[in-house]
């Protein structure tokens, strides 16, 4: 896979003001970790009361996680002019989207409606288990529908000996924040990247045609529900510098898996 970036931090200024927006929660046992989400803030409610929360085991829950072994209709189109950074609880990446709709990337799942890929971000380790197994990993790419819903491609990440290029601009963003003086608010600090190449990781996964699927919801708040969860069996490799430098920059990130009624 290649991936061309351009190794420059950008002032938080440059972005638009709803990009990496910090949110006061945590992921630790302390007053703000996932175990009290719900109690922080009364739109955040679900966290708490849902009954259809994410993440799951996908093997250990057969009653609503259905395997799907064909592909569904995508376009994926490389992307240009992205942004990445630490937004205070992942590594993220977001861009503007074209306005060419023609090089918009884009889903089409079974109920009919195409969903527009708007960001991915990472979690570490994964946060979706099989029978009861983490990744080292998980990549996370949202979508949107018009109507407002969301529908989410899980990727698993897996570690390798050697790096992976398609991820090389996690390290470069490590580097960035490694050279910041102490004290410094990393979530300041973002990489421009000049082109992701998205058909390529499409490619890596076979199309994303192996998978789990369910309705689940967000995993980090507001937990919001009738989120349609694709879980892609074929992981991704990650370089163990790579996966140094994602742990390095966010930490552990995952919500424990949710007990449904």
């Amino acid at each position: 896979m290649k991936l061309s970036l351009s190794v420059a931090a950008i002032s938080a200024a440059s972005l638009l003001s709803t990009v990496f927006a910090q949110l006061p929660f945590t992921y630790g046992a302390d007053d703000s970790g996932p175990q009290h989400w719900g109690d922080l803030n009364p739109q955040w409610e679900k966290c708490k009361s849902g009954q259809s929360q994410s993440p799951i085991d996908v093997e250990a829950e057969p009653t609503y996680v259905q395997t799907a072994n064909g592909t569904f209709k995508y376009n994926y189109e490389p992307i240009t002019n992205a942004v990445i950074g630490f937004n205070g609880h992942s590594v993220q990446v977001d861009w503007t989207q074209p306005t060419d709709t023609n090089k918009t990337s884009w889903i089409e799942l079974d109920d009919g409606k195409r969903y527009t890929l708007t960001q991915f971000h990472f979690h570490t380790p994964s946060e979706h288990r099989v029978n009861n197994r983490f990744a080292d990993g998980e990549m996370h790419l949202v979508h949107s529908a018009p109507d407002n819903t969301t529908a989410v491609l899980g990727l698993f990440l897996e570690l390798r000996i050697s790096n992976n290029p398609w991820f090389d601009w996690i390290s470069e963003l490590d580097n960035e924040v490694d050279d910041l003086p102490s004290g410094t608010d990393t979530t300041q600090t973002k990489l421009s990247i000049e082109s992701i190449d998205l058909p390529a990781l499409a490619n890596a996964t076979n199309g994303f045609a192996h998978r789990w699927t369910y309705a689940g919801s967000l995993t980090t708040p507001p937990c919001t529900e009738g989120v349609t969860w694709h879980i892609v069996k074929e992981p991704l490799q990650l370089g163990i510098e790579q996966f140094n430098a994602l742990d390095d920059l966010q930490g552990f990130n995952s919500r424990y898996i949710q007990d449904r009624p």
